[in-house]
């Protein structure tokens, strides 16, 4: 049986060598990857158990929020400026409703301020559900999640302005975020806030790392919602898009060369 599947991806590996730039190339690339796909969905789908490293930004909700009791002071979430449906708002979201479970745990409440209507709206069914699920319904206080404005600069100026008013003892940057990032975590930074930053902005990054004690960069954003809810055919799934990526990437680099020699 492995011989044969060796001996498959040789001649798949020869026709996308040899096929170059021409139309032939397409269909021996799409025919190998859906070999691929075909035989890791066949070899791994059975696993009982994926493990997946370790994402330092979930793991640190809980001491971050538990920080936050201890000093008596609430949570500030801030949940991009990307609006729903984008798949960083989606993510931005899963995460606040285990945000909000952690807080309900320690009644500790959260103070979300938005830059769309829909995401708040979203934001305040996921708190709700959290506090719910985390056993204290009583925490429940919609006047806490509002929305502010959708342009940029002031969004991030009344950002600032909360936290200066109410002293979070720690603050959660997830979602998209703009040329706001460092004007929001630097001013943070500087009242000694514990925060986490998750985005796919690859050109915020720098910033949120630079600023923030824990960060959650580009795919480790979307990857946070398998990581927490512990779903095998979540985590199966996204370990099989990672595989597949792999190989994408391999064939990229075979055809290169092919090309070249």
């Amino acid at each position: 049986m492995l011989r044969k599947i060796n001996r498959n991806y040789f001649f798949l590996l020869i026709l996308i060598l040899k096929a170059q730039a021409s139309p032939q190339y397409f269909w021996g690339l799409f025919i190998f990857i859906i070999f691929l796909m075909g035989f890791a969905i066949f070899y791994f789908l059975p696993m009982k158990d994926v493990k997946i490293r370790e994402l330092g930004g979930i793991n640190g909700l809980e001491e971050a929020i538990g920080r936050s009791t201890e000093m008596g002071k609430p949570i500030l979430y801030v949940a991009g400026l990307k609006p729903i449906p984008a798949v960083s708002a989606i993510a931005a979201m899963n995460i606040l409703n285990e945000v909000a479970k952690i807080s309900a745990r320690y009644s500790t409440p959260i103070i979300s301020p938005h830059n769309n209507p829909v995401t708040m709206l979203t934001a305040k069914e996921e708190i709700k559900e959290g506090f719910l699920q985390g056993g204290n319904p009583d925490l429940i206080n919609t006047s806490k999640i509002f929305y502010i404005t959708d342009s940029t600069f002031p969004y991030a100026v009344a950002v600032n302005s909360l936290v200066n008013e109410t002293k979070p003892g720690a603050i959660f940057y997830m979602g998209t975020f703009y040329a706001e990032s460092l004007i929001l975590t630097e001013h943070a930074q500087g009242t000694g806030t514990i925060q986490i930053a998750g985005t796919d902005s690859v050109a915020q990054l720098p910033f949120f790392i630079v600023t923030c004690d824990f960060t959650l960069m580009g795919e480790e954003l979307f990857a946070s919602t398998a990581y927490i809810k512990k779903d095998t055919t979540s985590l199966k799934f996204l370990f099989l898009t990672d595989i597949l990526k792999a190989f994408i990437i391999l064939l990229i680099i075979i055809y290169n060369i092919g090309h070249i020699f």
